[in-house]
Order: structure tokens, then C-alpha cells, then sequence
């Protein structure tokens, strides 16, 4: 947790009250990045760093840890009282001491990879003069956070000093992280986001397909549940994949004003087929019948098409209207 951070307010961020619970924390958060996502405000500067801020905000306040530390300073606990769990005095002797060894304590940075975060890993930590450590980094650690290993220091006058790591994750160029749930884009043509689509999305537990129902717009966020910080107790985060257009795939002008046919011309012709009508038995899974059918005996054919009809995948997207009638030849 930087020092700066003491001096701002995430509850008033996050429009919420200091002693709201986690779930109210998260309700709103979400509320408030949907509103200020960067997709949903293209060119706003201003909305683009509150969203920053509220993200920055959301870290903090849905960590139980930080968020007691944040409380604790705000009213006015010491500021190095995060160093002072370390055994130092300021968090400027603890910045300074990192990867050297002080007396009995050794004080030393371990990268962890946002992959090995959402799972927890061992990692092999290098300390100067010493073999190896292999170290267990339990899931859902945080970038600057301390792991105090008791009696894995030096020996000194009898006594044994501790292994101090400060965690480091870096930026992860395709997932983002806020709290226990983890972010991703998904790039998806316009008519899957029109007709719908299964579709596998690359997460850090390895790929997972989702479903896109039709009608989707982008910047929806599709939640997978349990594909996000996994922690040994059983408590896990979810996956929220948010929906963009592929880049350069756009609707024609008569798509955007609502023109089926207009959507029709966007599709892969190997992926749309026409539905066929004069002639062929009635299915009311793909055929509507225009007007009311007169008793009959015998199976119902097609006789007439009033409007096109189209499968895209084997999907009905629009029904044929039809005209039809009872074939006399299998009347009994």
C-alpha cells in the first residue's frame, strides 16, 4: 500500500459508507466501472481516471487485509505500520533494505506472476550467500505485500531472524486483477454479438468456453464463475470477460438503423443458409404460418413465401412466413 493512498477517500470513491460490507463494496464498484469503462466513454480523460481511481480503490477496500491497514491509518495509526510488522522502522528502511541482508532478518523481493496469484505457487527466491529458498506463495497475495517467513533468516548471537519478501506481480499484458476476480477483454465479430455465439476465452486456468446469447452489444461482461483467485480454503473469484467488436468489423450504415438485411450482408455466407419453403413439409421449428389453417386430414406443405427466412449455424434467426396447405394425396 503506497503512503500517498492514506490520503484518499476510497469510500467516497466507491459511493459507499466506511463500514459497508464487501458485498455492497462490490455491488458498487461494479455499478461504477460499467459507467466509466473506457469502452463505454471513448476520448473522456476525466472518466478514464476515475476509473482508474475507483479500480485503485476497489484493491484496497476488497482485501480484508489492506482494507484494516487502510482503516487503521485513516484514523491516524502510524504510517510505518506496515514496516513495523516487518521488524523495520519506516517503510523507507524497508525500501532500502530490500534484497540485503540486516544483521539476523533477511529482506528480499520475489516476483510473482499474476498466474501463479490466482493459484498460489512455489517459487525459488535468491538470497546472496545462501542457497536457494523454495517458497510457498499462497494465492491471492497483492503487489507490495509482505510475506514473513519466521526462522528462515540468519543466526545471531543464538538467535534466528526471519525471511522477509515483498511481493512484486507484474502487469499481466492480458488480464487485469480487482480484488479476488480477474478481468479480460474478448474480441468477437458483430453478427456473433447479433446472433450469439459459444466461444473460448483464454483465462489464467486455461480456456473456457462461454456463451454469448443474441443481441449482445459490446461491453457487456460475461461472469465465469470460480475462474478467478482460487484460494486453498475454497473461497474462489470469478472471470469477467467484457465483449469488444474485432477491430476494423463493423455494420454496414443500414445494419446500425435496424435493417435485417443489412445484418444478413455482415454474415459469412458459409455460415448462413436460407431457409427453404414451397414444397417442403411444414416445421414449425423454422416455418410461421401466415393466416389460419382449415381442418384437414394428412401432413401440412408449404405453398407459398410471404418473407425469407435464415439459419445462421443451424440457429433459426428469422422464421419463413408461409402459406400452407393440407396434401391431399396423404389423406385417408
Amino acid at each position: 500500500m503506497s503512503r500517498e493512498w492514506i490520503e484518499l477517500d476510497f469510500y467516497t470513491m466507491l459511493e459507499v459508507t466506511p463500514d459497508a460490507e464487501l458485498i455492497v463494496i462490490k455491488r458498487a464498484y461494479r455499478r461504477l466501472a460499467q459507467d466509466l469503462h473506457p469502452d463505454a466513454n471513448p476520448g473522456d480523460r476525466e472518466a478514464e481516471e476515475r476509473f482508474k481511481d475507483i479500480a485503485r480503490a476497489y484493491s484496497v477496500l476488497s482485501s480484508s487485509g489492506q482494507r484494516s491497514l487502510y482503516d487503521r491509518m485513516r484514523a491516524g495509526a502510524d504510517p510505518d505500520l506496515i514496516a513495523e510488522a516487518a521488524g523495520f522502522e519506516t517503510l523507507e528502511d524497508l525500501a532500502t533494505a530490500s534484497g540485503a541482508i540486516l544483521g539476523r532478518h533477511i529482506v528480499t523481493p520475489v516476483t510473482v506472476p499474476l498466474g501463479h496469484v490466482v493459484k498460489g505457487a512455489s517459487v525459488t527466491v535468491k538470497v546472496d550467500g545462501r542457497a536457494d529458498e523454495k517458497v510457498d506463495i499462497p494465492a491471492g497475495v497483492t503487489d507490495g505485500e509482505l510475506i514473513r517467513l519466521e526462522g528462515r533468516g540468519n543466526t545471531e548471537n543464538g538467535a534466528t531472524g526471519d525471511l522477509i519478501l515483498i511481493v512484486q506481480v507484474p502487469r499481466h499484458p492480458t488480464f487485469g486483477r480487482q480484488g479476488d476476480e480477474i478481468t479480460t477483454r474478448h474480441e468477437i465479430s458483430v453478427s456473433e454479438l447479433s446472433m450469439g455465439v459459444t466461444t473460448i476465452v483464454a483465462t489464467l486456468h486455461g480456456p473456457v468456453s462461454i456463451l454469448v446469447p443474441p443481441g449482445t452489444i459490446a461491453g457487456t461482461e460475461i461472469r465465469v464463475e470460480s475462474y478467478g483467485v482460487r484460494h486453498a480454503g475454497g473461497r474462489s473469484g470469478d472471470l469477467i470477460v467484457t465483449l469488444a467488436v474485432k477491430a476494423n468489423d463493423r455494420m454496414p450504415a443500414d445494419a446500425t438503423r435496424g435493417s435485417f438485411s443489412g445484418l444478413i450482408e455482415t454474415l459469412d455466407e458459409r455460415d448462413l443458409d436460407v431457409i427453404s419453403t414451397i414444397g417442403e413439409l411444414f416445421d414449425p421449428a423454422i416455418h410461421e404460418a401466415v393466416g389460419r389453417v382449415e381442418p384437414g386430414q394428412g401432413r401440412l406443405v408449404v405453398t407459398g413465401e410471404v418473407r425469407r427466412g435464415y439459419l445462421v449455424r443451424g440457429q433459426v434467426i428469422r422464421p419463413a412466413l408461409v402459406t400452407v396447405a393440407y396434401r391431399e394425396e396423404e389423406q385417408s
